[in-house]
């Protein structure tokens, strides 16, 4: 099973502000009502709270076997995601299988930041020799007054997530309008 490390300790930074009367005794009442009931260890240093939250442990990493559950969440954010998946998915490394679902999470977040539409196309394709993403929308882009596509980090990192397992990568307006994010994971030598 692949796993990550949930938070096992705290750390809010707080900025005082003159006349605001913010305190220690606020600060931890803040990290209590984040975190819920912690161990009577929070401390105060400066600025700076730490509190131990019990029963921190290991959660799984998400995969392309969680996209139901990220296209039901997109939907709760007023996007609707159809999902298309074609092919018997493969036991993939995690690693890749993670790569795989950051690249549609990410695709899916500049949906809503920038197509202004309500939905989108998300195709997952499973062949023999490779794992196959394309993420569309028939938005229109960009809001007037916010960032276009590109002007971030996300397709960066897209590129960098698919480069990084030798895979190829591309996101462009389409000619018949909206976005398109693609990506092709070469599955020779990718055992899990």
């Amino acid at each position: 099973m692949k796993t990550i490390f949930k938070l096992a300790t705290l750390t809010l930074m707080i900025f005082a502000v003159s006349g605001y009367g913010f305190s220690a005794s606020k600060a931890e009442n803040l990290v209590r009502g984040i975190v819920g009931p912690v161990s009577s260890n929070v401390s105060w240093s400066g600025y700076t709270v730490v509190a131990q939250v019990p029963g921190a442990g290991l959660i799984p990493a998400p995969g392309l076997a969680d996209l139901k559950t990220l296209a039901d969440r997109t939907g709760e954010a007023g996007v609707r995601v159809d999902l298309d998946i074609h092919g018997d998915r493969p036991a993939l490394p995690a690693g890749l299988d993670l790569a795989a679902y950051r690249v549609i999470q990410e695709a899916i977040t500049n949906v809503i930041k920038h197509a202004a539409t309500d939905r989108c196309r998300v195709a997952v394709g499973y062949k023999d020799q490779s794992l196959n993403l394309e993420i569309t929308d028939n938005g229109i882009g960009a809001a007037p007054g916010t960032p276009g596509p590109g002007t971030g980090h996300g397709i960066t990192g897209m590129r960098e997530r698919v480069g990084m397992y030798g895979g190829e990568f591309s996101a462009a307006p389409r000619p018949e309008g909206g976005f398109r994010v693609s990506a092709r994971f070469p599955l020779t030598g990718a055992a899990a």
